[in-house]
Parts: structure tokens; sequence; C-alpha cells
């Protein structure tokens, strides 16, 4: 069963927001299917994926806009309270992270990856994932409140930061 049609913006993990451009059917591995392909125009990217499994690989609605706020919380909580593994963030904990349809996980290691940023430094991979990690929220937040994305990256950052001006503060 359908969930989605050809114009619905959706949340695919580790990519952030696509379009659903049209919705096809083929044969792989001798099994006619039916399949949404999905344009990431910033990536340049197109993904086929099965209507049947969309729920299960993390496909999803983009979040509402009355949950901006509680993603926007649960950055400055984060940054107020920073990961005790702080020094050994690895590349694998990030990706899990980033994989996933959730997007307070995604929001949970952006935070993290800031912190260490600010305290630390990032190695070329780690900059990478927060490049990745900002990219789906702000694209999130930028579909759901209809603002542009250099906004929604400015309400982020404002958010991270203050959660951390708190806890320095404190």
């Amino acid at each position: 069963m359908r969930m989605y049609r050809i114009g619905s913006k959706v949340s695919y993990p580790y990519y952030g927001v696509g379009r659903i451009e049209d919705i096809v059917t083929r044969n792989f591995r001798g099994e006619k299917g039916e399949y949404y392909v999905i344009s990431f125009p910033e990536d340049s990217l197109k993904l086929m994926v099965p209507v049947g499994k969309a729920k299960e690989v993390g496909l999803r609605r983009v979040i509402p806009s009355k949950r901006v706020g509680e993603v926007l919380d649960a950055l400055k909580e984060r940054a107020g309270e920073p990961p005790k593994n702080i020094k050994t963030i690895t590349h694998a904990h990030c990706l899990e992270k980033l994989e996933s349809p959730d997007v307070l996980q995604v929001a949970e290691i952006t935070s993290d990856l800031l912190y260490k940023k600010e305290e630390r430094g990032l190695s070329w991979a780690q900059r990478e994932l927060l490049k990745r990690g900002l990219h789906i929220l702000g694209d999130e937040i930028a579909q759901a409140k209809h603002i542009k994305k250099t906004r929604a990256r400015k309400l982020i950052l404002e958010s991270w930061r203050e959660g951390l001006t708190k806890k320095k503060a404190s």
C-alpha cells in the first residue's frame, strides 16, 4: 500500500529531505514491485525505495512544524550535557545516529560533534559527518517551518550555543 504520492516531501535516513519524483514498477531478481523514486537535488542523487519496505528502511514524512521546538530543545539540552566519551566518538557511532530515521538521534550526534569541534577540534571525517548532520536537520527544519535552509541552520546553531552558554554559566 502506498503511503506517499508523487510530489510528497519525505525524509530518508542519512540523506535528509527528498521529493517523491515518481512511482514506478520494476522487476528485481525476478519479482515485480513498485518503487518510490526519490530525488535529492542538493546531492544530485536519486534513490529507489520499494513501496512495501518504505517504513522498514526509515522513509517517513517530514516532521511537522510543532516538532521543530522539540528538536531545537534536544540540541540545547545535549549541548549542556556533553557525552562522557567525547574523546572516542567513533565514525561507526556517528553513522549509526545519522542513519537513524529518528530526527532526535540526528540532533544528538550533531550536538556531540559540535561540542567536540568546540573543545578539541574534529578530524576531516568528523567534519564531514557534522556537515551531514547539519544538512539533515537544516533540511528537515526548513521544510517543516517553510523557511530557507540558511535560516534553519542558523536556528540550529543558535539553539546549540544557547545550551552551551547555559551550561558554562551554571
